[in-house]
């Protein structure tokens, strides 16, 4: 067969692949799913795919009558004829995850947390109004406030109603907390229901986004009400770093320890302890949030099998699991950190509360 005939036969087949291999006689010939004829110098199992030029297989051992007696193969459903013959382990599917936000690690990134009613608006804008952003903002570090779907407390969401609708007043909060954000825009939205006994969940997606969305080293969060104190925060981040050696090392700090014991409430369902920072203002570093959100997710979100409602007592819970179950090393610093926004004084730009109507 003469090279011109070949590449015509070639135009006509429905999926144009490699040929080049087309002289070598000792190359078996095998029938691809589409009706492709390829030749082939190996084939590889449905467990392995091969790099460079393949395409999938279903053929037999031997030929029935009247077949071309080039035909061969394996008889295994799904596997992968190769122009190369080199096999090797499929790679196993990784959940897709977000990009980052910044490409350049910075310190700290600050996940505020508050709610959906009027009051938290409120508190916003005081925050907003004192010097707290501007510290944070000289200090290189980047804050978000987090806040989840409204919930009036005469909306039950136990039963099945297709072609329902929010109440009156959970509309209304959505209204006023999306024309808020069209001004401001340090808010992000968590698609659950804010409420108290789900506020474990707030925290996990502040975390989340914190490790998925930004490329901080360390991870903050803390309540509406309340600013950090930058050269306490600092100071800690600079020693535990010049102090640690074994670079695995992780950091839990806040503003006051709790050894978990000290009252009923702080105990998980079935009495687990855990020593941890009040809900006031607490960060850690990225190895050991990545710990928390990631390869240990699933036991950070079934809090219910060993936790309580409290958000801070679940986060010692998660960092205590991370200890145990990886033999992970945690520094754990307590540090008076937090001071009332109210007694920072105003800062250079002043907004205007306008009240819900």
């Amino acid at each position: 067969m003469d090279l011109s005939t070949y590449f015509k036969i070639c135009n006509l087949l429905p999926m144009v692949i490699f040929c080049v291999l087309w002289s070598c006689e000792a190359a078996p010939v095998v029938t691809c799913n589409d009706g492709t004829l390829v030749k082939t110098n190996c084939i590889c199992s449905d467990d392995k795919i091969c790099t460079g030029s393949h395409c999938s297989i279903a053929v037999r051992n031997k030929p029935k009558d009247g077949e071309s007696s080039k035909v061969s193969g394996y008889h295994i459903s799904g596997a992968h004829a190769c122009l190369d013959c080199t096999c090797h382990d499929k790679s196993p599917r990784k959940a897709p995850v977000a990009r980052l936000q910044e490409t350049a690690p910075f310190e700290l990134f600050i996940g505020i947390k508050t709610g959906t009613p009027e009051q938290y608006q409120k508190r916003r804008m005081e925050w907003r109004n004192s010097k707290c952003a501007e510290l944070y903002e000289a200090a290189g570090w980047k804050y978000k406030f987090f806040v989840g779907h409204p919930q009036s407390q005469n909306h039950q969401l136990w039963h099945h109603s297709q072609g329902g609708f929010d109440t009156d007043e959970e509309r209304k909060s959505e209204l006023h907390l999306f024309e808020e954000q069209k001004i401001y825009k340090d808010m992000e939205f968590i698609p659950f229901r804010d409420q108290y006994m789900d506020i474990s969940n707030k925290l996990l997606n502040l975390l989340r986004f914190g490790y998925y969305h930004t490329s901080a080293r360390y991870i903050m969060e803390h309540d509406d009400e309340y600013c950090m104190k930058v050269d306490v925060i600092k100071d800690i981040i600079k020693k535990f770093e010049s102090n640690k050696k074994d670079p695995e090392t992780q950091l839990y700090a806040g503003n006051y320890l709790w050894q978990g014991h000290e009252y009923d409430s702080m105990k998980g369902v079935e009495g687990l302890v855990a020593p941890y920072f009040s809900g006031w203002g607490s960060f850690m570093s990225r190895g050991l949030v990545k710990s928390i959100v990631e390869t240990d997710a699933a036991h950070s979100i079934l809090f219910g099998l060993y936790g309580t409602v409290m958000d801070d007592s679940n986060t010692g819970k998660w960092v205590q699991y991370a200890q145990n179950e990886h033999n992970m090393k945690v520094d754990f610093v307590s540090k008076p950190m937090v001071v009332e926004t109210g007694k920072l004084g105003a800062g250079s730009k002043q907004y205007e509360f306008v009240p819900w109507k």
